[in-house]
């Protein structure tokens, strides 16, 4: 199979996952607007009486459809072979190909938060040439998430309770990363292990670049570079490692 071909099956199964996803719902694609905002509501509700941060609002919304690209692409993702046991057991293609299709999908569900996100920048007045940045911050967040898919989807096969204690480190990483504070109010102590979390940097520069007009820091793009390429090749070796067996296995 080629690039094409196989760039084409990633595409095509991509689509037809985000349109069975919606299938059948009442809202459908709707739900895509509401989530964050129904969050931010709540979030900004309990918070905002307590903080003294600029664009408090908006400084929410960026981390929570930063977060929750994250969670919806590594959810889907580690499941993205697990869920198409009956496709690998009569057809041979390449299996990441779903993995791929799997991020590809969680980015077309993305871009529906992004668009109220920048309904919200633009209704603020506070869009700026500092804004052709994001599109950077977003390909190295879906090379971040690649990374972490190539991993966890074949590691599934092997540990079925991966997706439980994913979920818990997803809980964890929520409380541990600043969507809805600021990193000044934690210990200084502790801090530098808070900005060596790669999603802690990346929504920090979102909010530099779409809030506060401010150039993204070259040492954090360097950073979160080398961060996603070791991340992807240690996925890639886990990959490879366990993927001939997957059919076995499932």
């Amino acid at each position: 199979m080629n690039f094409r071909q196989k760039y084409n099956l990633v595409k095509e199964l991509a689509i037809t996952g985000f349109k069975l996803r919606n299938e059948g719902t009442f809202l459908g694609f709707f739900w895509y607007l509401l989530n964050p905002l129904l969050m931010l509501a709540v979030l900004y509700f309990v918070f905002s009486s307590g903080t003294n941060i600029e664009h408090y609002a908006l400084y929410i919304l960026i981390g929570l459809v930063q977060w929750n690209f994250l969670r919806t692409a590594t959810m889907d993702g580690m499941r993205s072979i697990l869920d198409r046991d009956y496709m690998l057991r009569v057809l041979n293609f390449p299996k990441e190909t779903l993995i791929l299709s799997s991020v590809l999908k969680s980015l077309i569900s993305h871009f529906f938060e992004i668009f109220v996100l920048f309904i919200f920048i633009l209704i603020a007045g506070l869009i700026s040439e500092t804004i052709f940045f994001f599109p950077i911050l977003l390909a190295l967040q879906i090379l971040f998430l690649t990374g972490l898919n190539l991993a966890l989807s074949p590691l599934i096969v092997y540990f079925k309770d991966l997706e439980s204690i994913w979920n818990f480190i997803l809980t964890i990483g929520w409380f541990a990363t600043p969507i809805f504070y600021s990193i000044s109010i934690v210990p200084k102590a502790i801090q530098p292990l808070y900005i060596l979390n790669p999603m802690t940097q990346l929504i920090i520069l979102s909010r530099d670049v779409l809030i506060y007009n401010s150039l993204p820091s070259f040492y954090s793009i360097i950073y979160l570079l080398l961060f996603d390429l070791v991340l992807i090749a240690a996925g890639i070796i886990i990959f490879r490692k366990i993927s001939d067996k997957i059919p076995e296995l499932i």
